[in-house]
């Protein structure tokens, strides 16, 4: 999408990092068609026919196929607001796609599933209703999610959409390493173990890694351009938060690289030269 939807043409080495980065992915999802034990040849069969013969589980694969279709386009259009000729401010980007999301929940998608018996609204607010823990736990739901989008509105206006992209691939390998970390907490109460492939996820997270320092530059792919680091090239895809941290710049010239713009962030303080000379003026007359 960023490529051809925004004309915004990624270099070669991007391009291998975002194909290590999907190979990534693919190490993850197929962890889970992993058994956790050894199955015997007649069990093995028949569960591998059942799984072929499933039509929910294949549509299922679709919807989230085409899910992540209309992701990648939010992603580009997000990245297409927050830098257009006039950009919109994150959280008010934000705000409208929530106000939007809830609309056409509300008026759309609840009736629809209600018709499949999919999800059944009533249900699910007689369940809240009995339930305070489960009132609580959507709360927290619901703030987790504001977070969570904030932060991803922010990488997109300070990085670009395919970053976004790329550190969105860490939330399910976050979230598989929080849960080995809870069983051995909770000595196998909750959480998850480490399972057969637990090794495919790891060898998966190692993979992403690589991926994201190519498509950054950190490592140079042999015989392609494109690889030196985005902030030493100064290019617009690195972070502009980056190129303004006194660590790196010296403090040297902060808010240059914004130009004429200023900070998108705070507005820059206007002098008038005028006023400024009469008042130096008399100051020396003084």
């Amino acid at each position: 999408m960023k490529q051809f939807g925004l004309n915004s043409p990624l270099s070669a080495s991007m391009w291998v990092g975002v194909g290590v980065i999907s190979i990534a992915v693919c190490l993850v999802g197929f962890s889970s068609m992993i058994p956790d034990e050894e199955i015997d040849g007649a069990a093995g069969e028949e569960l591998a026919n059942a799984a072929a013969g499933d039509k929910n589980e294949a549509f299922g694969v679709l919807l989230t196929v085409g899910g992540t279709f209309m992701q990648s386009v939010q992603y580009a259009y997000e990245e297409k607001m927050l830098s257009g000729e006039s950009p919109a401010p994150p959280w008010l980007l934000i705000g409208m796609e929530g106000l939007f999301g809830a609309l056409l929940c509300l008026g759309l998608v609840y009736p629809i599933a209600g018709m499949t018996e999919w999800e059944d609204l009533e249900n699910t607010m007689a369940q809240l209703n009995d339930n305070s823990s489960l009132v609580t736990l959507s709360a927290i739901f619901c703030v987790s999610v504001f977070i969570l989008n904030s932060f991803s509105v922010l990488i997109t206006f300070m990085l670009s959409s395919v970053w976004h992209a790329i550190l969105d691939n860490f939330r399910p390998i976050s979230i598989w390493a929080t849960q080995l970390a809870i069983y051995s907490l909770t000595d196998g109460a909750h959480g998850e173990a480490w399972k057969r492939g637990s090794y495919l996820q790891l060898t998966g997270l190692c993979v992403m890694l690589l991926g994201t320092a190519i498509y950054n530059g950190s490592i140079s792919v042999p015989g392609l351009t494109g690889g030196k680091s985005l902030l030493a090239t100064g290019s617009s895809s690195a972070s502009p938060a980056l190129s303004r941290s006194p660590l790196l710049t010296k403090n040297a010239s902060p808010g240059a690289e914004f130009g004429t713009r200023g900070s998108p962030y705070s507005a820059r303080a206007q002098i008038d030269n005028a006023s400024l000379g009469e008042k130096l003026m008399i100051n020396v007359t003084k």
